[in-house]
Parts: C-alpha cells; structure tokens; sequence
C-alpha cells in the first residue's frame, strides 16, 4: 500500500467512526434527558415523553430515504478494498 492509499483509507475510517460517536451521544443524551423534557415542556404521561424519543429515531428512517435518493444522483460507488 502507498503512503496516498493509506491516507484515502483513514480519513473516511475516521470520518465514519465520528459520526457513530455523535449519533451515539445524542442517542445516550436524548434518553437521560426525558425526565427534565417532561418538566421544560409540560408533558403529563411517560408516554408523551417516549414520543420524544421515537421522534428522534424514526428521523433516521426518514432521513434515510433521501440521503439514498442524493447518493444515487451523485452516482457515489463504493468499492471493496
């Protein structure tokens, strides 16, 4: 492997392993934060305070579909190392 192959392999590895940190730490954050939710916004029921939480994975499914629609016009293909 030369010095420019390694370098195109890390920063996508690393960009990668970011964003799963992110996501994980909103994830975690979102879920410890609901009992202070349901105090800022006057939510009555546990439930009203999970819809919370399903709002925010449910926008994975969402965002999903046109973040593929964007790939696929960019014509994005990935390769197998």
């Amino acid at each position: 492997m030369t010095n420019q192959t390694q370098k195109s392999v890390i920063s996508p590895i690393v960009t990668i392993g970011a964003l799963f940190f992110i996501f994980g730490f909103v994830t975690w954050a979102n879920s410890t934060l609901i009992p202070f939710l349901k105090i800022a916004c006057g939510l009555k029921t546990d439930f009203e305070a999970f819809l919370v939480t399903f709002a925010s994975y449910i926008a994975y499914f969402f965002l999903s579909l046109p973040s593929s629609w964007i790939l696929k016009n960019w014509d994005l293909k990935t390769e197998l190392l």
